[in-house]
């Protein structure tokens, strides 16, 4: 008995260790020192990830939770908040290299956060660099010297200037009122200062607690559903600015969810996406079901009252009143001074029973004699 027991426990063990071993991980390899202002790099390596495209979120904060630190996204330095959209196509490599920079003066041990988002975030922290301003002087003259050239080049190079060509927006739109689990509904996508190339778009729909995503879209071309995570290949075509519908639903198994909720819409291969809170209707009776019962129901009702009054006016028909009064003393039933004409038919129905009754009581003392 006793070693079936720990034979069981063997095996959870086992189990629970293989489980871990096949969870989700990274691999970071930075500097363990770095200086205010300096220019670093961080390898991230994926372990265990499925074949996707995803976005890195790597966010340096102080122990009170204050960011210090910029990314060079898309080519541009940026807050580390933002997520640097695909920046990970796993089916091609699992490896990317960061290049950031501490741009608040800080010294001490600042804590590292990464996060990789697809349909749902996975989050890995406990990484610590230190940083110094050692040099804090250096660091920013060579920061102000780069910067005042990158602006000598913007005023050269007119291609450069980010004022002679707008930036590309995105805008969604819906009615608030369509917007009901158990139904489809429409998105309105809308894009602004596009160029002259094919876009693909995705758009999505996540809790506000977590980032589950819950909803799905109709694809037109394949003729089907299909999840929110996927791409819809050159969504938009040409330049200026666009607008187009798309269909979504939210997935069955959350049926039962109502509530703020998270949309997305999201360009591929330029960090544009834009985020809005919408709100998902309970699941209701169709109104159009509903008129149609209610319709359904009182057509019912007429006609049992249209029977009815066809049965009362048939019996109307049968008892014809010749030259009938009401009387004068208030009675409102009684009848004077007319003659009463009945349907032989009606007289079945109003004497039949008696004649039930004589012809009954006629076999009961028949019987009752003849036992005697």
């Amino acid at each position: 008995m006793k070693k079936k027991g720990l034979l069981i426990v063997f095996s959870i063990i086992i189990l629970f260790t293989l489980g871990f071993a096949s969870a989700k991980n990274i691999t970071l390899n930075y500097p363990s020192e770095v200086n205010y202002g300096e220019i670093f790099n961080i390898e991230l390596d994926l372990i265990d990830f499925a074949e996707n495209l995803y976005d890195v979120k790597i966010d340096i904060t102080t122990s009170e939770g204050k960011r210090i630190s910029k990314i060079l996204n898309k080519g541009e330095w940026k807050t580390t908040y933002n997520y640097v959209l695909d920046a990970i196509d796993s089916s091609a490599d699992t490896q990317k290299v960061f290049s950031l920079n501490i741009t608040e003066p800080y010294t001490g041990t600042a804590n590292i956060e990464v996060k990789i988002r697809n349909s749902v975030v996975n989050s890995f922290s406990g990484y610590e660099i230190h940083v110094s301003q050692e040099n804090s002087e250096e660091n920013k003259n060579n920061r102000e010297a780069e910067s005042n050239n990158q602006t000598e080049e913007n005023t050269n190079n007119p291609n450069n200037n980010e004022n002679t060509e707008p930036e590309i927006s995105l805008d969604i739109g819906w009615n608030k009122e369509d917007i009901i689990n158990g139904e489809e509904f429409n998105i309105e996508l809308k894009a602004y200062d596009l160029k002259n190339e094919n876009y693909d778009a995705k758009v999505w729909i996540e809790f506000k607690e977590n980032s589950t995503v819950i909803s799905d879209r109709y694809d037109e071309d394949a003729d089907e559903w299909k999840s929110g995570t996927y791409y819809i290949n050159d969504f938009f075509t040409g330049s200026g600015d666009k607008t187009k519908e798309i269909t979504l639903r939210i997935r069955e198994n959350f049926i039962d969810f109502d509530g703020n909720a998270n949309l997305f819409f999201k360009l591929r291969n330029i960090d544009k996406e834009v985020e809005k809170t919408i709100k998902i209707l309970p699941t209701e009776e169709n109104p159009e079901e509903i008129v149609e019962t209610a319709a359904e129901e009182s057509a019912e009702e007429s006609s049992d009252e249209e029977i009815v009054e066809k049965v009362s006016a048939t019996q109307e028909k049968e008892i014809i009143r010749l030259g009938t009064r009401k009387s004068e003393n208030g009675g409102g039933s009684a009848i004077t001074g007319n003659m009463l004409y009945e349907s032989s038919s009606e007289k079945i129905k109003n004497y039949g029973i008696y004649a039930l009754v004589i012809v009954l009581s006629l076999i009961i003392i028949f019987l009752i004699k003849k036992k005697l």
